[in-house]
């Protein structure tokens, strides 16, 4: 079974833009022309990125601390609106025909069985093809460089990274269950 945790965390309440910076040469980052800004990491150096804001250190220790094979699907608050983490099943596809971004929240992608890969690009590189601002979703397509999701790797996405997830790994589709 394919297993994927995804965070949603409002990026207008708790972070420090200096302490963003300062910790920018601490921690390690995808940087590139496709995607600048993301993290992509294990669970191991979670620690690294405690001091980018509260919020985030409170989704990492969830990642961390929770046995999710005890944790049934279903939205969990862990700071109220700010912070939580929806819970369900689906499957990989062989093609993710368009990517994702948020203006108000940020997504942190964590696979916790098996492997898919998600495709990330900044949004200025995309072409925007529907929006729905009143959901916090906007949808593009465009080219997408892919990461490997699994073995204890997690991303996190800023608002100006749009991400497809849920990419089948050799064009295998495999059933998943994640939180969003």
């Amino acid at each position: 079974m394919l297993t994927e945790l995804f965070f949603s965390i409002n990026k207008f309440s708790g972070f420090d833009t200096e302490l963003l910076l300062e910790t920018f040469g601490k921690i390690r980052w995808i940087i590139n022309i496709e995607c600048q800004g993301m993290c992509y990491d294990t669970l191991t150096n979670s620690h690294l990125y405690y001091g980018i804001s509260a919020r985030l250190q409170k989704a990492l220790d969830f990642l961390v601390n929770s046995d999710f094979s005890t944790i049934p699907d279903g939205r969990y608050e862990i700071d109220g609106n700010d912070v939580f983490a929806n819970i369900s099943h689906g499957m990989t596809v062989q093609n993710t025909p368009n990517a994702e971004a948020h203006n108000t929240y940020l997504d942190i992608q964590y696979l916790i069985e098996g492997h898919e890969l998600i495709g990330v690009a900044q949004r200025e590189t995309l072409t925007e093809v529907e929006a729905h601002p009143e959901r916090d979703i906007w949808f593009y397509t465009g080219k997408y460089e892919y990461l490997s999701l699994g073995d204890n790797r997690f991303i996190i996405l800023w608002p100006h990274d749009a991400h497809a997830p849920n990419h089948a790994v050799d064009g295998i589709p495999v059933a998943t269950r994640k939180c969003v």
